[in-house]
Order: C-alpha cells, then sequence, then structure tokens
C-alpha cells in the first residue's frame, strides 16, 4: 500500500513575511507548502508513560522538530501529497527528583525515513500528517551509588499521527503515538519502551505583509 494511501492528506500554507507566532493567528491554510519549505515546531508532551525497569514513569518532554518539504514519488500531484523530510529532533524529560532524565534524538539524521503531508479535503481545508521517526535514546538512572547511563535506540520507528490539521505548520495540534516504542540497547536487549507519547504542536505561523 502507498503511504499516501495508507494516511489522509495534509496542510499547508505559504506566507511572504513572518509575523511574532505568539502575537498572530492565521486563517487556515489551503494548500500544501511548498517543496523545499523548512518547518521547525515545538512539541510538549505531558505525563508521557515510560516503563522501566523500576517500573512505569510518567514524564513531560519538552523539545523541537525541523522539517523540510519534499516531492512524494508516489504522487505525482503534489497539491495532493507532500514528503517531510525530518532534519532534526529533540525532546528531554527529567523527573522532579532529578533522578531520571531520558533524552531522545534521531538515530541517523543522514538516513531518517520521511513522513507524509496530505490533503483530506479542500473545502473545508483538512490535512493529515504522520511523522517517522528512527530514535536514538539515552536514558540516566541516579541512585545512592551513582548513575547508570542507557544509550538506547528504537526497535520499531515512533509514528505520530493527526488526521485532522486545519492548517500547517501545525498550531496546538494534537500528534497521538500509533504503537508503543521498544528501546533496545546494543545487544537487542529491551531496556525501555514509550507506551504512548501525544504531543502537542505549535509551528510558526506566518501572514502576508500588508499593501
Amino acid at each position: 500500500m502507498l503511504l499516501a494511501a495508507a494516511v489522509p492528506a495534509l496542510v499547508g500554507g505559504t506566507s511572504h513575511a513572518a509575523v511574532t507566532p505568539a502575537a498572530v493567528v492565521a486563517a487556515p491554510s489551503a494548500g500544501l507548502p511548498p517543496i523545499d519549505t523548512e518547518i521547525e515546531s515545538t512539541m510538549t508532551v505531558v505525563d508521557c508513560p515510560i516503563t522501566l525497569d523500576v517500573g512505569v514513569v510518567k514524564l513531560n518532554f519538552e523539545g523541537t522538530i525541523k522539517q523540510v518539504v519534499a516531492s512524494d514519488p508516489n504522487e505525482a500531484d503534489a497539491t495532493k501529497a507532500v514528503r517531510l523530510r525530518t532534519t532534526g529532533f529533540h525532546m528531554e524529560a527529567t523527573t522532579p527528583d532529578g533522578k531520571i532524565k531520558v533524552v531522545l534524538d534521531m538515530k541517523d539524521p543522514n538516513n531518517a525515513p520521511d513522513g507524509l503531508l496530505s490533503v483530506v479535503t479542500s473545502d473545508p481545508p483538512q490535512f493529515a500528517e504522520l511523522d517517522i521517526l528512527d530514535l536514538a535514546a539515552t536514558i540516566e538512572l541516579s541512585g545512592e551509588f551513582g548513575t547508570t547511563t542507557h544509550v538506547l535506540t528504537s526497535a520499531n520507528p515512533m509514528r505520530l499521527l493527526n488526521p485532522d490539521l486545519h492548517r500547517f505548520p501545525a498550531v496546538d495540534a494534537l500528534y497521538q503515538l500509533q504503537e508503543a516504542v521498544s528501546l533496545i540497547d546494543a545487544n537487542g536487549t529491551k531496556v525501555a519502551s514509550i507506551d504512548d507519547f501525544l504531543d502537542v504542536r505549535n509551528g510558526p505561523v506566518h501572514l502576508p505583509e500588508s499593501p
């Protein structure tokens, strides 16, 4: 099955001059963003459950994702779907007592899977976005006898989906983890898992220059 057929379409909009994101609410975009558009969005996750050998802990993650719009080889019409090439991803979380810290990054920025942004309906605008991330994770566990550091990678990709976007970049949009992500060590042993991951995404909001 083509990726474009598996996920509803996504979002977009062009702008001329940037306005401070917090000061502007833009109308929903009517089309997909142009090829080579670069987007950096913040990501916030509250009470993310992660299973460790000490049990399940809930962490609050903060970070960013950077994406570049690319053509979709499975869709000749660039007004229907585009790929989202992730060029940067970084999130961190620490428990209130400082004893557990988790850092998530891209496993291989030069060989990362593409996401998909596609159009579901054009009137009213509705898009779907699927992000696919191969992860590198560092987990630090501090205790009475010092700190243990686990350097891990994802056994399966993190797949984050929002099937009901009404603008792109997203503004206060929720992206839901599609399946738990197992984190393994260099020997292939499962050390931890990300059991859920509901991230609130906010990208830059742009409006045209006033005449």
